[in-house]
């Protein structure tokens, strides 16, 4: 627990849960644990509902006073070419929308 981020735990606690539920799954998550919902979207998951997410890693470093936890800020995304809109819209060969993103 200790020297792990928050964003990295949460994702395998996540996917624990959904492999453990046998089935498949809908996934709804709102505010803070969007993110780790978002990352932890697998096969297994039938529908995913998302409301009061950020809509990017990009516009959560650009706030002068982030609305949102920068421990959810994955390490090296945007280093990597990589961010929450890119995930989002397609994961696992299904695309996902967001209900209400914070602006």
């Amino acid at each position: 627990m200790l020297g792990r981020p928050l964003l990295s735990q949460r994702v395998p606690d996540l996917r624990a849960v959904i492999r453990a539920t046998g089935g498949p799954v809908r996934l709804a998550a709102r505010g803070v644990m969007t993110v780790p919902a978002l990352l932890a979207l697998s096969s297994e998951v039938k529908s995913a509902y998302f409301a009061g997410g950020i809509p990017s890693y990009r516009a959560l470093l650009d706030q002068e006073e982030p609305s949102f936890p920068l421990a959810y800020l994955a390490f090296g995304a945007l280093a990597g070419g990589r961010d929450l809109p890119t995930d989002s819209r397609v994961r696992h060969g299904r695309e996902w929308t967001a209900a209400a993103i914070l602006g």
